[in-house]
Protein backbone atom coordinates (compact mmCIF):
# COMPACT_ATOMS: atom_id res chain seq x y z
CA UNK A 1 0.00 0.00 0.00
CA UNK A 2 0.81 3.67 -0.64
CA UNK A 3 -0.31 6.27 1.61
CA UNK A 4 -1.12 9.50 0.74
CA UNK A 5 0.71 11.01 3.53
CA UNK A 6 4.44 9.46 3.46
CA UNK A 7 4.88 11.12 6.92
CA UNK A 8 2.66 9.24 8.75
CA UNK A 9 4.49 5.88 6.48
CA UNK A 10 7.71 5.68 8.28
CA UNK A 11 9.06 5.49 12.28
CA UNK A 12 10.26 9.03 12.83
CA UNK A 13 12.89 8.02 15.05
CA UNK A 14 14.43 5.86 12.48
CA UNK A 15 16.30 6.40 9.53
CA UNK A 16 13.75 5.33 6.19
CA UNK A 17 16.03 2.49 5.05
CA UNK A 18 15.21 0.85 8.33
CA UNK A 19 11.74 0.15 7.41
CA UNK A 20 12.36 -1.09 4.07
CA UNK A 21 15.19 -3.15 5.05
CA UNK A 22 12.52 -4.82 7.85
CA UNK A 23 9.74 -5.14 5.36
CA UNK A 24 12.01 -7.15 2.87
CA UNK A 25 13.72 -9.55 5.14
CA UNK A 26 10.38 -10.11 6.07
CA UNK A 27 8.82 -10.43 2.88
CA UNK A 28 11.72 -11.90 0.80
CA UNK A 29 13.99 -14.85 0.77
CA UNK A 30 17.03 -12.10 -0.46
CA UNK A 31 20.22 -12.25 1.24
CA UNK A 32 21.43 -8.76 2.57
CA UNK A 33 23.19 -7.86 -0.50
CA UNK A 34 20.09 -8.81 -2.60
CA UNK A 35 17.60 -6.80 -0.95
CA UNK A 36 20.35 -3.72 -1.10
CA UNK A 37 20.76 -4.47 -4.82
CA UNK A 38 16.85 -4.75 -5.39
CA UNK A 39 16.34 -1.75 -3.16
CA UNK A 40 18.80 0.77 -4.85
CA UNK A 41 17.49 -0.31 -8.37
CA UNK A 42 13.91 0.74 -7.58
CA UNK A 43 14.87 3.57 -5.19
CA UNK A 44 16.95 4.83 -8.69
CA UNK A 45 13.88 3.90 -10.74
CA UNK A 46 11.62 6.52 -8.59
CA UNK A 47 14.01 9.46 -9.47
CA UNK A 48 16.72 8.79 -6.27
CA UNK A 49 20.28 9.67 -7.57
CA UNK A 50 22.04 8.92 -4.57
CA UNK A 51 19.85 6.09 -2.74
CA UNK A 52 21.98 5.02 0.30
CA UNK A 53 21.96 9.06 0.98
CA UNK A 54 18.47 9.20 1.18
CA UNK A 55 17.97 5.57 2.88
CA UNK A 56 20.71 6.89 5.47
CA UNK A 57 18.08 10.13 6.44
CA UNK A 58 15.22 10.47 9.03
CA UNK A 59 11.44 10.72 7.88
CA UNK A 60 10.93 14.68 9.16
CA UNK A 61 14.58 15.00 6.92
CA UNK A 62 13.06 14.42 3.52
CA UNK A 63 9.66 16.30 1.77
CA UNK A 64 6.68 14.46 0.71
CA UNK A 65 7.69 13.57 -2.77
CA UNK A 66 10.64 11.93 -1.54
CA UNK A 67 8.95 10.22 1.23
CA UNK A 68 6.05 9.17 -2.14
CA UNK A 69 8.55 7.80 -3.79
CA UNK A 70 10.30 5.80 -1.21
CA UNK A 71 7.19 4.09 -0.65
CA UNK A 72 6.81 3.59 -4.35
CA UNK A 73 9.88 1.57 -4.73
CA UNK A 74 9.09 -0.40 -2.12
CA UNK A 75 5.96 -1.37 -4.12
CA UNK A 76 7.84 -1.89 -6.60
CA UNK A 77 11.14 -4.10 -5.20
CA UNK A 78 8.19 -6.17 -3.61
CA UNK A 79 6.43 -6.67 -6.79
CA UNK A 80 2.95 -7.44 -5.32
CA UNK A 81 -0.14 -9.02 -6.75
CA UNK A 82 -2.35 -6.06 -5.60
CA UNK A 83 -0.90 -2.71 -5.08
CA UNK A 84 -3.45 0.14 -3.51
CA UNK A 85 -2.24 3.63 -3.54
CA UNK A 86 -3.96 6.44 -2.55
CA UNK A 87 -3.00 9.74 -4.12
CA UNK A 88 0.76 8.25 -5.26
CA UNK A 89 1.67 11.43 -7.56
CA UNK A 90 -0.09 14.04 -5.83
CA UNK A 91 3.22 15.28 -4.23
CA UNK A 92 5.65 15.08 -7.07
CA UNK A 93 6.81 17.07 -9.74
CA UNK A 94 5.67 16.72 -13.36
CA UNK A 95 8.64 14.51 -14.53
CA UNK A 96 8.98 12.54 -11.29
CA UNK A 97 5.40 11.97 -11.50
CA UNK A 98 5.35 10.29 -15.22
CA UNK A 99 9.08 8.51 -14.70
CA UNK A 100 6.37 6.76 -11.20
CA UNK A 101 3.46 6.34 -13.19
CA UNK A 102 5.65 4.52 -15.70
CA UNK A 103 7.04 2.09 -13.08
CA UNK A 104 3.70 1.59 -12.15
CA UNK A 105 2.55 0.45 -15.71
CA UNK A 106 5.54 -1.52 -15.93
CA UNK A 107 4.90 -3.69 -12.94
CA UNK A 108 1.46 -4.33 -13.89
CA UNK A 109 3.10 -5.31 -17.00
CA UNK A 110 5.48 -7.33 -16.08
CA UNK A 111 3.87 -9.12 -12.96
CA UNK A 112 0.30 -8.78 -14.32
CA UNK A 113 -0.41 -6.90 -10.64
CA UNK A 114 -3.77 -5.16 -10.21
CA UNK A 115 -3.59 -2.08 -9.36
CA UNK A 116 -6.57 0.44 -7.22
CA UNK A 117 -5.37 3.52 -7.57
CA UNK A 118 -7.05 6.57 -5.74
CA UNK A 119 -6.16 10.09 -7.57
CA UNK A 120 -8.02 13.70 -8.32
CA UNK A 121 -5.89 13.77 -11.34
CA UNK A 122 -7.93 12.37 -14.36
CA UNK A 123 -4.77 12.47 -16.75
CA UNK A 124 -3.57 9.77 -14.66
CA UNK A 125 -6.31 8.29 -14.29
CA UNK A 126 -7.01 8.14 -17.89
CA UNK A 127 -3.46 6.69 -18.13
CA UNK A 128 -3.00 4.01 -16.31
CA UNK A 129 -6.57 2.79 -15.47
CA UNK A 130 -8.80 -0.25 -17.28
CA UNK A 131 -11.72 0.46 -15.19
CA UNK A 132 -12.73 3.93 -13.13
CA UNK A 133 -14.83 4.28 -10.29
CA UNK A 134 -15.98 8.03 -9.62
CA UNK A 135 -16.90 8.44 -6.29
CA UNK A 136 -18.98 11.88 -5.19
CA UNK A 137 -19.78 12.46 -0.95
CA UNK A 138 -18.39 8.96 -0.39
CA UNK A 139 -21.01 7.20 -3.08
CA UNK A 140 -19.96 5.78 -6.42
CA UNK A 141 -22.42 7.55 -9.07
CA UNK A 142 -20.97 5.70 -11.78
CA UNK A 143 -18.06 3.00 -13.08
CA UNK A 144 -16.88 1.73 -16.23
CA UNK A 145 -13.92 0.90 -18.54
CA UNK A 146 -11.95 4.10 -18.81
CA UNK A 147 -13.01 5.06 -22.54
CA UNK A 148 -16.30 5.19 -22.21
CA UNK A 149 -16.35 7.06 -18.86
CA UNK A 150 -13.98 10.02 -20.25
CA UNK A 151 -15.45 9.94 -23.67
CA UNK A 152 -19.77 8.94 -22.93
CA UNK A 153 -19.94 9.55 -19.11
CA UNK A 154 -23.53 9.31 -17.95
CA UNK A 155 -23.62 10.84 -14.84
CA UNK A 156 -23.74 14.68 -14.63
CA UNK A 157 -20.90 14.92 -11.89
CA UNK A 158 -18.56 12.34 -14.14
CA UNK A 159 -19.42 14.43 -17.63
CA UNK A 160 -18.70 18.00 -15.33
CA UNK A 161 -15.23 16.69 -14.19
CA UNK A 162 -14.14 15.50 -17.69
CA UNK A 163 -15.27 18.05 -19.44
CA UNK A 164 -13.38 20.62 -16.70
CA UNK A 165 -10.07 18.76 -17.28
CA UNK A 166 -10.81 18.80 -21.64
CA UNK A 167 -11.50 23.03 -21.22
CA UNK A 168 -7.97 23.23 -18.95
CA UNK A 169 -6.44 21.00 -21.50
CA UNK A 170 -7.96 23.65 -24.44
CA UNK A 171 -6.80 26.46 -22.49
CA UNK A 172 -3.66 25.64 -21.73
CA UNK A 173 -2.83 24.46 -25.52
CA UNK A 174 -4.47 27.76 -26.43
CA UNK A 175 -2.32 29.80 -24.44
CA UNK A 176 0.93 27.56 -25.68
CA UNK A 177 -0.19 28.98 -29.19
CA UNK A 178 -0.36 24.93 -30.06
CA UNK A 179 -4.29 24.06 -30.81
CA UNK A 180 -3.86 26.60 -34.39
CA UNK A 181 -6.51 29.11 -32.96
CA UNK A 182 -5.98 32.53 -34.50
CA UNK A 183 -4.42 34.82 -32.48
CA UNK A 184 -6.11 38.27 -33.00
Amino acid sequence: MIMQNGMRAFDPSRPVGAHLRETLAVHTPWSRSERSENVKRAMESVGFNDPCAVLARYPHELSGGMLQRVMIALAIVLEPDILIADEPTTALDAVTQFEVVEQFEQLRSRLGSSMIFVSHDLGVVKRIADRVLVMKDGEIIEQGETGEIFSSAQHPYTRYLVSSKMALQRHFRQLMGGDGVAEG
